[in-house]
This record gives C-alpha cells, structure tokens and sequence, in this order.
C-alpha cells in the first residue's frame, strides 16, 4: 500500500533527516512550504503497518501530527531521469 503523509511539528524539521531515512517504509521525506512541515512517501504492506509508521513518525522529536492519505490506484510513476533529458 502507497500513502502520503503531512507532518506537522512546532520546530523546524530540516535538520531531522536521518530520523525520517531511519523508517525503511519512508521512500522519501520532503521539507514543504505550507502548512505542514514534511512530506513523506510511504510503502508498507497493510494498513496496521501504516499505522505502525505513523507511530514512529509521532517518535521524532517535534512532530505533532500526521495527515495520511492512502493511495488506492496508482495511474503511472515515472522513473527518475538525468536533470535535462
């Protein structure tokens, strides 16, 4: 299963990318601009395991909610290309 998740926090998250890449189930973590602080991309097996990783997101010091949205058909991803290709 695909799932997106925001995390709020109330410090800035920018220096706790280890934390996020300690998570195998987290594919990507990104700082954004809005109203959350980090976007993750989530793959895990069932919905108790995505559970699980929000959980353990909740662990990294500062986070103070999590908004998920489970992906339920994925139309196409495109592979990563060179910049400029």
């Amino acid at each position: 299963m695909l799932a997106f998740a925001l995390i709020d926090s109330s410090v800035w998250m920018g220096d706790r990318a280890a934390e996020f890449a300690a998570i195998p189930e987290v594919q990507e973590a990104h700082v954004v601009a809005g109203s959350a602080s980090v976007l993750v991309k989530v793959r895990t097996s069932t919905t108790a395991r995505l559970q699980d990783v929000l959980r353990r997101l909740y662990d990294i010091q500062g986070v103070s909610g999590t908004k998920a949205t489970v992906v339920l058909e994925t139309f196409f991803e495109r592979p990563i290309s060179p910049i400029g290709q």
